[in-house]
């Protein structure tokens, strides 16, 4: 009897048409969109975004890399989108982890991107001064 304790590695693929979400709207193309995995808890993760000549680009993220390799220096991981009528719009993502997997995925514009993340800062601010002054 094989019993495992702990856990093991998962290796999942995800894959993702945006064309039919994103170009319904001409005024969406105006915007750069962003792909935020909200779980900053995996290990690897593999984009890739379609490039020139029916070719993909492989982008890296996760928590086995550097913080500076990410491409927005945010806590959770951010991928630019480039969705436009000219290519498939078909992403796939590989990811890898060792630990417990959640996916929520959102797509914001940048606008969207920065409101969040600045509410999310007030929010912090609040909740760590309350935990300072009980400390004192």
């Amino acid at each position: 009897e094989n019993i495992r304790s702990g856990y093991s590695v998962i290796r999942l693929y995800i894959e993702r048409l945006l064309a039919e979400i994103f170009l319904l709207d001409d005024s969406h193309s105006k915007h750069s969109w962003l792909l935020v995995l909200d779980y900053p808890h995996i290990d690897n993760i593999q984009m890739y975004s379609p490039g020139d000549m029916n070719q993909y680009i492989a982008r890296s993220a996760g928590d086995y890399y550097p913080f500076p390799q990410r491409e927005l220096d945010y806590r959770n991981f951010v991928f630019h989108l480039d969705i436009s009528q000219n290519t498939n719009n078909i992403f796939y993502m590989r990811i890898d982890t060792t630990s417990s997997v959640s996916l929520p995925l959102w797509i914001y514009t940048d606008d969207e991107l920065t409101m969040k993340i600045s509410r999310e800062q007030i929010m912090l601010g609040k909740y760590f001064s309350v935990v300072g002054f009980d400390i004192l």
